[in-house]
């Protein structure tokens, strides 16, 4: 028993440090990877809605089903339909989306807000692009 290791008190300054980190990455992830994962869902759901746009050459059918599409990919319930227009332009079908997420920080009750947007258009020939982010 005696040659057991004895082992002291002493803090590793380094390992706190390092749980620090570890602490504050983990949550900023928590709270900004939800917002951009909404962003990556909504993504495909605008190019899906719109692809329906072409094919049943409906603007009524294509608001209806951006809807349903918004419920089934899993869409964050803070993006709402009515963030999204749905408008002609040269020949062109445009479906534009754009919303705001606010993220609270605990402990020091400040937020930040991040704007998202998505516009996907169909040209004459209908094939799709994606709309040049406005600055």
């Amino acid at each position: 028993m005696d040659n057991r290791r004895k082992r002291r008190g002493d803090i590793d300054l380094g390992k706190i440090f390092l749980l620090l980190v570890v602490l504050v990455v983990g949550y900023l992830a928590w709270a900004f990877v939800p917002a951009y994962y909404g962003e990556f869902t909504m993504r495909r759901t605008v190019q899906e809605t719109i692809l329906v746009w072409r094919d049943t050459r409906s603007m009524a059918k294509s608001q209806a089903e951006l809807e349903r599409k918004m419920d089934k990919n899993g869409v964050p319930s803070y993006v709402w339909p009515q963030d999204c227009e749905f408008y002609e332009k040269f020949d062109e079908k445009h479906l534009d989306c754009f919303w705001v997420v606010e993220i609270d920080y605990p402990l020091i009750e400040k937020s930040t807000e991040i704007e998202f947007a998505v516009h996907k258009y169909l040209d004459k020939g209908d094939l799709l692009h994606d709309a040049p982010q406005e600055e």
